[in-house]
């Protein structure tokens, strides 16, 4: 791998989020969120200050910004930087990834997982994780229609299918787990 660019940001730099030659983060320091736009020169622009940000999505030229403490989403455009909606979501949002024209958020307080109608925003279900623990980690599996959502107190992991929008299988470990990396040589089910 070689080095093709180097990029001077603001802040420290947490919650990356690569999209559509955008790449977002929140500067831990300040709480500003900012966007490089990587097909557009590298220009920095400063989407604005939120506090305590969890999760950031983005879909369809808007940004979706969760607020764990306050178990709320902000959708900003991303055109014109306004505020477009804001709705409450499941406790202690702490992932999020949009599939399709769905946003799943993951609420770590319940274990569960909201799947919300990007277009209108409105909720579609809410998906119970059934792990009795506090899931963290919520990663798309790359070329599929699955997700692996990890929780490090009750030591599992379960695979959602997000076309539908339901769990497929929980698998429990001996050790604790937050993230899974997951290979072509690797079968999900048997």
């Amino acid at each position: 791998m070689t080095l093709t660019q180097k990029i001077k940001v603001n802040g420290y730099c947490e919650k990356l989020l690569l999209s559509d030659s955008k790449l977002f983060y929140v500067d831990k320091l300040n709480h500003e969120i900012w966007a490089i736009e990587l097909n557009n020169n590298y220009e920095l622009k400063d989407i604005g200050k939120f506090p305590n940000v969890s999760a950031l999505a983005f879909a369809n030229n808007k940004l979706y910004i969760a607020s764990r403490t306050k178990s709320r989403i902000a959708v900003i455009d991303y055109i014109t930087f306004g505020l477009v909606s804001e709705f409450t979501t499941v406790n202690k949002p702490v992932a999020m990834m949009i599939f399709d024209s769905n946003l799943y958020i993951l609420g770590a307080q319940n274990s569960e997982i909201q799947r919300i109608n990007i277009s209108n925003n409105s909720v579609i279900n809410t998906i119970p994780l059934n792990t009795g623990g506090f899931s963290t980690g919520f990663h798309r599996i790359s070329g599929t229609d699955f997700g692996v959502i990890t929780d490090m107190k009750s030591n599992k992991y379960s695979i959602i299918d997000l076309a539908k929008g339901k769990i497929l299988k929980t698998y429990s470990l001996n050790i604790p787990i937050k993230d899974i990396i997951i290979t072509n040589k690797v079968k999900l089910f048997e």
